[in-house]
Formats: structure tokens, C-alpha cells, sequence
């Protein structure tokens, strides 16, 4: 099949420019030919398979004339070039729309609105209504959809992030990982992925390390990586847990080999250096750190915030607590380290589910949900 990928830009940056990445390379591998029509890109893509053609069309200055004439080069798309059209954007008469986030409705619900917005509500509203069928990574996300517009259930798909399970699965030296990041060999390390923003939850899991140490527990480490997350040294020192946090700001750069592929293999690495994962966020859309993490075999913990329960379905794949409470996020980590048989069964778990979103897996769902919107156009 040829398959059209329309994408503001293609960058490193960004959970939609590095799906549209993984994706286009995930399609080639499966045999299909991609086109990714963009405005332009800061990365060298070279796949077989993958072709990145220019968005034609001028550029401007200021969110509402970028907005437009983004429509208008995008609805200029050679559509004849391939089968079946996918946009990231949100413009008019896609075959499928992909609307990640849900809909800008629900994100701007209870704010004042501008103009800029006003407008951006009624393009989100009519590219929902006129795409043949639209795809959300999450239920949270369909749901905030229907929520705010009035969409045909059966024009709308789950369909989660992919992520390359091989790359988890490889040995590494988790000693010398651990030194690399002043990590005692011996110590359980809890480890928590993603930038510093007060929806991650980290001042509750700070809490949470402070509890533990209070309680006795003295060979734990927790490491946090992403960006800006040095800015919690204050907060980890106020709460007398600096000698067990690392805060490593953000880890690993896109490895190159065979394609553009995230995370970076710096990150894969860490994954597999550490004994437990720990996601404390109050709300996600997808949450692909939680998957990177049981790709890679790590029992996890989480909240019941939206996104988060979705992947864990429950509670069923890992442990699940409360939002915004130290008290039992520091209990599933102290069984963690006092129950191995635990530690153990939660990591084969973790494994299992994983499998769930394999980027196989993802193109397939793709493909048939392709076949089926094309078919009834036909």
C-alpha cells in the first residue's frame, strides 16, 4: 500500500514528530511505500521506503495566518501519489485523521478564548467531522472528543503508540551503567522518565522517597530523567532525600543506526539498568515511558490518572495507585524491595504487555483500519 503522512514538520522534538518517525519506518519495514508530505525537517531520514516531500505553499507570521496557510498547502497534497492519506494536522477531508491529544476543545475548556483559539476550535471541529475516520492513542482522548463534538462512534479507533521492543530486550553492564550515573550497584533503583512539569507527579514521589527513608529503608536510589528535572534539587534536599535521588536531566540523543529510532540507546540503557519504574503522573494522553519501561522488563508503578490507567488496564499489568499520594506510592515501592517473588511476577507482567504495543502490531492495526476506510468510499 502507499501510504501518505501528512505532518507539520519532522523533528527529533516533539511525541507526534516522533511517532510520524517511528511509523513511516515502521511501514517500510512491513513493505508499504511512504510518502511524509511536511513543512520542512531538521532530520536526515534515510530509510528505504520512506520519500519526505515538501508541503508546498507560503509561510507567515503569527498562529492564525501559520494555521491557514498550513490548510492550504496541506489540502494541495497530490492525493493521485498514494492509496490513503494520514494527517497529523488538523485540516479538512483527511482519510484518516490522527487526533493524538483528543480534541482542542478540551484543552482550552474553561479559559478565555482569543481569536486564535476561536478559530483553532473550528478547524479542529471541521477536520473531525470531514476525515473519514479519526484515530486517538488513547480512550481518554476519543472520549474528550466526543465529549465536544458530536462524532459517529464508528468513525472513531484507539490505536496506541508503537514501540521497538527489540531495542529493550538487548544486554547491557549494569554496573558500569550505574557507575556512569553514581549509582551503587547494590542499591534498587526506582526510575522515573519524563520532563519536569508539575503533572508528572514528581514532588509526590519525592514524598514518597522520604517516607521510605524514614521507615528504614536506606539502599534505594530514585532517578529521575528528562528535562529541566535538575530544577527538583531544592525540593529533594527540603525533603532530606538528596543522598537517594539523581536527577539527571535529560538522557540520550535518537540513536542513527538503522533509521531514526527513539529512545536513544542512552536511555534504553538506563531502562535496563534499574530494578523498578515509577511513574507517579497526575494525567497523560498515552504515556509511552510506561511502555518503554515494560518493553525493557521493568515491573511498574503508576497512578490511576487518566492515560496511565489505561496502559496498566486497571491495575491489571502493573501496580496502580491513587493520584497525588506519597503514602501508597512509597508502599508499592517498599514491596518492591522487601518481595521479590513480587518484583519478579510484575516484571514477566510487564513483558507480556508490552507485546501489546509493538510497532508490528501498530502498522497492522493501521493497514486493516486503511482497508476498511477506503472500502466503504469505493
Amino acid at each position: 500500500m502507499n501510504v501518505g503522512l501528512v505532518v507539520r514538520r519532522l523533528s527529533t522534538q516533539g511525541g507526534t514528530e516522533r511517532f510520524t518517525l517511528g511509523f513511516a519506518r515502521s511501514l517500510a519495514r512491513a513493505g508499504h511505500a511512504v510518502s511524509v508530505f511536511c513543512r520542512g525537517t531538521d532530520v536526515d531520514v534515510d530509510v528505504p521506503g520512506v520519500a519526505v516531500r515538501p508541503l508546498r505553499g507560503w509561510s507567515g507570521r503569527g498562529r492564525v495566518l501559520k494555521a491557514a496557510l498550513l490548510e492550504w498547502s496541506a489540502g494541495r497534497v497530490p492525493r493521485g501519489s498514494v492509496d490513503v492519506l494520514l494527517g497529523f494536522l488538523r485540516v479538512p477531508g483527511l482519510d484518516v485523521l490522527r487526533a493524538g491529544g483528543g480534541a482542542h476543545a478540551a484543552a482550552v475548556a474553561g479559559t478565555r478564548l482569543g481569536v486564535a483559539d476561536r478559530l483553532e476550535l473550528r478547524r479542529d471541529a471541521r477536520a473531525l467531522r470531514t476525515a473519514r475516520a479519526v484515530v486517538f492513542n488513547s480512550e481518554m482522548a476519543r472520549q474528550d472528543a466526543w465529549r465536544h463534538h458530536a462524532l459517529d462512534p464508528l468513525r472513531t479507533h484507539v490505536v496506541r503508540n508503537g514501540v521497538d521492543l527489540e531495542r529493550f530486550v538487548a544486554p547491557v553492564d549494569r554496573a558500569a551503567i550505574r557507575r556512569q550515573h553514581g549509582i551503587p550497584e547494590d542499591a534498587h533503583l526506582f526510575l522515573a522518565v519524563g520532563r519536569n512539569h508539575p503533572k508528572k507527579g514528581y514532588a509526590d514521589l519525592l514524598g514518597a522517597a522520604r517516607l521510605l527513608a524514614a521507615d528504614g529503608h536506606r539502599n534505594f536510589t530514585v532517578v529521575i530523567a528528562g528535562a529541566a528535572t535538575g530544577e527538583l534539587a531544592g525540593e529533594a534536599e527540603a525533603r532530606g532525600v538528596s543522598a537517594h535521588v539523581r536527577l539527571l536531566g535529560p538522557v540520550g540523543k535518537p540513536s542513527l543506526a538503522d533509521g531514526l529510532r527513539f529512545p536513544g540507546d542512552e536511555l534504553v540503557a538506563l531502562y535496563r539498568a534499574a530494578d523498578t519504574f515509577v511513574f507517579p503522573s497526575h494525567i497523560e494522553t498515552f504515556g509511552i515511558a510506561l511502555v518503554e519501561a515494560m518493553a525493557a522488563g521493568l515491573p511498574v508503578i503508576t497512578t490511576d490518572g487518566p492515560g496511565c490507567r489505561d496502559i496498566v488496564d486497571g491495575g491489571r499489568w502493573g501496580e496502580m495507585v491513587p493520584v497525588g499520594n506519597s503514602a501508597a506510592l512509597a508502599a508499592a515501592m517498599r514491596t518492591m524491595t522487601s518481595r521479590p517473588e513480587e518484583l519478579s511476577a510484575r516484571a514477566g507482567l510487564a513483558r507480556e504487555r508490552a507485546q501489546d504495543f509493538s510497532w508490528d502490531r501498530i502498522v497492522d492495526q493501521y493497514i486493516e483500519l486503511y482497508r476498511e476506510t477506503l472500502s466503504r468510499v469505493r
